[in-house]
């Protein structure tokens, strides 16, 4: 009886469903039918693809090595210029927040005040310069300590030096400009100070976040913890075809598998933790 009362209820429900609904359910239903057509004709593509032997023969032309003169320095290039723009934006907006005269908090009826809106998109820059510069530099040190330089001509023992320099550099100017931004945010928001050497200074910004601020930051970590998961799966899939293409390289896969295994544990167990409260 109770699973007959439950059926009758799900049907009066659907009856009584509005019509708004039932167009939404139906434009879903349209969209998932759709990107099932589009992954079945995707799977049948790279199907085809990988069984007719045209991955072998496109990889046997193909060179993979960005260069005009030297190995990957088109690579480097594009990093250092990209470097170069997010350090001269960090230092024009600091510099422009410095030259103003007197604190400024007013929320107008456009949104809060200029200089904190400034402020937020010059913390935005500098953690985007800091992990250029930081990969840069890291690439630069992975690549020249790779190669024999003694075997190289002197040009390109020079080219490479360069290059080793330019990333040490950028990422000392992104470090100092990083404490820079801090300090600017810190000076028009003193009662949410923020401490990067302290160990926990992350988390006493946040306790001192009121419920609706916390309610931002939740929402923006979901929608990146969500952007994450889609992102490692493009990243192991984009790997095997790298894997097809050219050789296997196992180790991407596996350190991107990790990375995702380790982002869910942590998922898991916060949600765990919460819980139980």
């Amino acid at each position: 009886m109770f699973f007959l009362w439950t059926r009758r209820r799900r049907q009066e429900m659907m009856l009584n469903k509005p019509k708004d609904a039932k167009d939404v359910d139906k434009r879903q239903k349209r969209k998932n039918v759709m990107s099932f057509i589009m992954f079945m004709l995707g799977g049948g593509v790279v199907g085809f693809i990988v069984s007719s032997g045209m991955i072998e023969r496109l990889s046997e032309g193909m060179n993979v090595v960005p260069k005009i003169y030297f190995e990957y320095d088109v690579l480097f290039g594009i990093l250092a210029i990209v470097s170069f723009v997010l350090i001269v934006w960090n230092i024009a907006g600091i510099l422009r927040l410095v030259r103003v005269k007197g604190l400024h908090d007013v929320a107008g009826e456009d949104g809060p005040d200029p200089n904190n809106r400034l402020v937020g998109t010059l913390l935005q820059i500098s953690n985007y310069n800091f992990i250029v510069t930081f990969a840069s530099f890291v690439l630069a040190v992975a690549y020249t300590s790779g190669i024999e330089t003694d075997l190289r001509p002197s040009a390109e023992q020079t080219f490479l030096l360069s290059v080793v320099l330019t990333g040490a550099v950028s990422l000392l100017a992104a470090i100092v400009l990083q404490y820079a931004t801090i300090h600017q945010y810190n000076k028009y928001n003193p009662d949410r100070t923020l401490d990067m050497i302290a160990y926990r200074g992350e988390r006493d910004l946040f306790d001192k976040m009121d419920e609706g601020e916390k309610w931002i930051v939740y929402r923006a970590a979901y929608r990146s913890f969500k952007t994450v998961n889609a992102l490692m799966l493009i990243g192991i899939l984009l790997f095997l075809f790298y894997s097809l293409v050219f050789s296997f390289s196992p180790l991407p896969i596996i350190v991107l598998a990790i990375i995702w295994i380790l982002q869910k544990a942590a998922y898991y167990r916060e949600v765990s933790k919460l819980g139980r409260l």
